[in-house]
């Protein structure tokens, strides 16, 4: 749903349902999580590529 939507039902209804609340802290959750994972996939990728050059010397 685009964000003017979202604000339109929110408006009309007077907050949000249970049910956006859990999909918002869901949302939120599923973003910590994929940053995680990215810092620790660019953590992998870094180590390798150190030990790539330890091997090269």
């Amino acid at each position: 749903m685009p964000a003017w939507q979202l604000a339109l039902v929110l408006a009309v209804l007077g907050g949000p349902t249970e049910a956006q609340q859990q999909a918002a802290a869901l949302d939120a959750e599923v973003g910590e999580l994929r940053r995680q994972r990215d810092r620790y996939r660019d953590a992998w990728h870094a180590a390798c590529a150190r030990a790539r050059k330890a091997r090269q010397s």
